[in-house]
């Protein structure tokens, strides 16, 4: 199919999916009354709630971000069909900025080292860097960084809706996301140590930061999988022109994440397991006893071990429902794991579980999913002008 042809295809997203945002603004809005409740009967709870599912939707929208400029310098045929699934999520994180003002303004309840009276030689040590104005300076800046790539990569694609090959504007796009991705590897770093690493300022990893982009990454890829495969239900234009193939490429590049959060997550503890520094081993100690260990076991199983199994047999990946249950376990899982990094840093003796900790996700994620269909609706879903994209619908003689 030419690109003069798809120019011709209705390549808008699904009126029905107006009907979901709807729904989404719903429930995003009930959730979130519910958490007005949570907060006069407890502060502190809702602040710790609402950064557990606040960092799970910056995740998604961040690893969008990220998974986009990775597209466009590799290529491949596995992006072409799902760059403007990405682009929405893009679009979302001047809203994540948003929503994440609570955490901004409770900096002082959340974090021991914004706390005066808990201040010890430790953390006077690392005043410098762990201070409240030099804090939320950095948290402007990240999302100044994020929102200025965020633009310029949105702005410029616009010119690959036409049917034809835009050469210069595609040669400026991959101009900007090589040093752009560079630049966001380094502010995710950061804002990992920032907003979770430093719930518990004594302990300290060098892998941290990695852990979490890849982790952004893994989360942001699993929704777009599960977000291609319900466009692909819906008839035409997706469910025309992705095929089989397609999700047999994402089912692999997931099966890459997976092992890579793998091996990032397995090196952290062997290293600091076999240092064995009272400094380096607390998180650890309080993360495997007093009933917390049990999501250490199934992060073990269900976010590694289980999609392993699935997604290494090669016949498994052409599966486009098996691959969409795969991702939805891992988006599952992700929270889980947000849930095994944060909470212990404010329940270490006893494992401890509260009502908002399930309403906060929902809560942000309703807003945040009904702005994401909605700039998803604003784009066509293909850039029909965009080189490549036809041999890449064309993907294993489609």
């Amino acid at each position: 199919m030419s690109p003069t042809d798809l120019a011709r295809l209705d390549l808008r997203a699904p009126e029905a999916w107006a009907q979901s945002r709807r729904k989404a603004l719903v429930v995003g809005g009930v959730a979130t009354a519910l958490m007005a409740v949570g907060f006069f009967l407890n502060r502190e709870q809702f602040l710790r709630s609402w950064l557990l599912g606040w960092m799970f939707w910056v995740g998604l929208g961040l690893g969008c971000l990220g998974l986009l400029m990775l597209q466009y310098l590799t290529g491949g045929a596995w992006g072409m069909v799902i760059r403007r699934l990405l682009e929405a999520g893009t679009r979302t994180i001047w809203l994540l900025a948003v929503l994440g003002l609570p955490i901004f303004i409770g900096v002082k309840v959340l974090y021991v080292w914004a706390q005066p009276e808990h201040m010890d030689e430790v953390l006077r040590a690392k005043a410098g860097y762990l201070n409240v104005p030099f804090f939320l300076a950095r948290a402007a800046v990240y999302f100044g960084l994020w929102i200025g790539l965020t633009t310029l990569l949105n702005k410029w694609s616009t010119s690959l809706d036409e049917p034809s090959v835009h050469y210069a504007v595609e040669k400026k796009i991959k101009t900007l996301a090589g040093p752009g991705l560079c630049l966001f590897i380094l502010s995710v770093a950061f804002a990992a140590i920032d907003w979770v690493m430093s719930l518990e300022p004594h302990w300290f990893s060098t892998i941290f930061g990695l852990m979490w982009l890849i982790s952004l990454v893994l989360t942001a890829h699993s929704f777009t999988i599960a977000v291609l495969y319900f466009l692909t239900q819906r008839g035409r234009p997706m469910g025309v022109l992705v095929n089989k193939h397609h999700f047999h490429d994402l089912a692999k590049l997931l099966f890459a994440f997976v092992m890579v959060w793998a091996y990032f997550s397995f090196s952290q503890y062997l290293i600091i397991w076999s240092g064995n520094l009272p400094e380096e081993i607390t998180w650890y100690v309080t993360r495997l006893s007093h009933g917390w260990e049990w999501f250490g076991v199934s992060l073990l199983v269900f976010q590694f071990a289980v999609p392993f199994l699935l997604l290494m047999p090669r016949s498994f990946n052409f599966n486009a429902s098996l691959v969409l249950k795969i991702a939805g376990l891992i988006l599952v899982m992700r929270l889980v794991d947000l849930f095994w990094m944060t909470a212990p840093a404010f329940h270490p003796k006893a494992l401890s579980i509260h009502w908002m900790d399930f309403v906060a996700p929902v809560a942000i994620g309703g807003w945040w999913v009904s702005e994401y269909l909605r700039q998803l609706a604003t784009r066509p879903l293909l850039m029909v002008g965009a080189s490549g994209l036809e041999e890449a619908l064309q993907h294993g003689g489609h």
